[in-house]
């Protein structure tokens, strides 16, 4: 699963695949404009913390900070404890950060223009 939520994390982002040749699993991302060179080697939004940040700095940028949250929100206990939900938000996964990404931010080539 890590790799189709990596795939789907960066597709919100507004990246797409560029394989050097068919059938390719090793081509680059670019930007939508084709402009940039976003990463030769994918990111590992649902492994890596460092990665993770990634997206939740995306999301600051977007002001979808309440709506994340919200999201993030679906992938923890049921607690009622105010200390007990922060301490849960703290040590949320990668993951976990990852799904609530992709909650709050649809895949921008499947959006209406």
């Amino acid at each position: 699963m890590g790799w189709e939520l990596d795939e789907a994390c960066m597709r919100a982002m507004g990246w797409e695949y560029h394989p050097r040749f068919p059938g390719d699993t090793t081509g680059y991302w670019r930007s939508l404009d084709g402009e940039q060179v976003i990463s030769e080697e994918r990111p590992h939004f649902s492994e890596d913390p460092s990665a993770a940040r990634l997206l939740e700095d995306e999301i600051e940028r977007q002001g979808l900070q309440n709506e994340y949250l919200t999201a993030l929100r679906a992938f923890l206990p049921k607690r009622q404890m105010y200390r007990a939900l922060c301490w849960d938000f703290m040590r949320t996964t990668p993951e976990q950060r990852a799904r609530a990404f992709i909650a709050t931010i649809p895949a921008r080539s499947t959006r209406s223009q």
